[in-house]
C-alpha cells in the first residue's frame, strides 16, 4: 500500500545565527562578568578565558558593553540566548530563556503598560 504524502509538510527549524565573543583578562587578574537585563554575575580566577555565544533568530548587529578595570557588563539583546563556556567545560545556557521572557525585552513577556526606564512618563489624556 502506497503512502499519500501529507498535506502538512514538516517545516524547517528556524534557522540559528550565533556570535561568539571570547573574553579573557588582558593582565591576568579575577575578573567579573555581569550579563543584562538579568543581572547575572560570574566571577572568573586570574587568566580565566570566557567564550559567550550569543543564539538568534536574526544576525546581532551589535551588543551593548561597558567595562571597568575588573568587570565587564554585557546587554543582551531581546530574544537571544547567551551560552558560556570556559576552559574545556561544556557550553551552558546563562541568561535569555525563552520560557522565562524578560519583560519589555523579550518577545512574550506578560508585562503590561510602558517599560518603567521609558521616561518621562507620557502627558495624561484629556476626555
Amino acid at each position: 500500500m502506497r503512502r499519500r504524502p501529507s498535506r502538512h509538510a514538516a517545516q524547517p527549524p528556524p534557522q540559528v545565527h550565533e556570535t561568539q565573543y571570547l573574553i579573557e583578562s588582558g593582565d591576568g587578574a579575577t575578573f567579573c562578568l555581569f550579563i543584562e537585563p538579568e543581572c547575572i554575575q560570574f566571577d572568573f580566577p586570574p587568566c580565566e578565558k570566557v567564550l559567550l555565544i550569543f543564539r538568534s533568530a536574526n544576525p546581532l548587529s551589535y551588543i551593548e558593553m561597558s567595562h571597568a578595570v575588573d568587570c565587564l557588563t554585557i546587554w543582551r539583546p531581546g530574544d537571544t540566548e547567551v551560552w558560556a563556556t570556559s576552559g574545556d567545560g561544556p557550553a551552558e545556557q546563562v541568561a535569555g530563556f525563552s520560557d522565562h521572557p524578560f519583560p519589555w525585552i523579550d518577545s512574550g513577556h506578560q508585562a503590561e503598560g510602558r517599560p518603567p526606564w521609558d521616561w518621562p512618563p507620557a502627558p495624561p489624556t484629556s476626555h
